[in-house]
């Protein structure tokens, strides 16, 4: 068995580091909330789905196409929310190790100056364990994936389902609450 390096008590991130390791931390944090509420918002809309009553047909109908598309979106959100609630807490867990693992390697490494690299180089270099960002960006797929299903199927079921007035109004407001997401995942540049 191997002796762990001793940890310096008294050892505190640098000021960049410690902010990006906060904002990461709040982030998984909310991520966490986020995405069991969109877990339990699906299992409810499975139990809707699934009742012919709420398609307007008799119970010895066969489903109709309409309503297994919206069956199978909602498993699609419901698997990846689940997921991403369940990544993002091992994520927490990995990020909120990260000034203890510093503290052993502490000699290993300059502190302070200046550092090039991306935020996942800097918290590396803090101790981050190599794999994370690929376990991050699956997060942020699960989360993306299970928001996206949720709002697609909510349309889906008010254009077949409602009248004219709801598939405007719902349309509108499915193409407005889907524009942030573009941005943040094609449009935002490197800043």
């Amino acid at each position: 068995m191997t002796v762990p390096k001793p940890v310096d008590l008294t050892y505190e991130l640098p000021p960049a580091v410690k902010k990006l390791h906060e904002g990461w931390m709040g982030t998984l944090q909310s991520g966490a909330v986020v995405s069991s509420i969109i877990a339990g918002v699906e299992a409810q809309l499975l139990v809707f789905y699934n009742d012919k009553g709420s398609f307007g047909t008799p119970d010895t109908d066969p489903p109709s196409v309409i309503q297994v598309v919206l069956e199978i979106l909602t498993y699609i959100a419901l698997v990846c929310s689940v997921s991403a609630t369940i990544t993002s807490l091992l994520l927490t867990d990995e990020f909120g190790e990260i000034p203890t693992r510093s503290a052993r390697g502490r000699d290993a490494r300059t502190e302070g100056g200046q550092f090039a690299g991306t935020d996942f180089t800097i918290l590396r270099s803090f101790r981050l364990r190599r794999g994370s960002e690929i376990v991050m960006y699956h997060w942020l797929f699960s989360i993306l994936i299970a928001t996206l299903c949720t709002i697609i199927s909510t349309a889906i079921f008010v254009i077949m389902q409602k009248p004219l007035a709801a598939q405007v109004i719902v349309t509108t407001v499915t193409i407005l609450s889907v524009l942030p997401i573009l941005w943040y995942f094609l449009g935002s540049g490197n800043d």
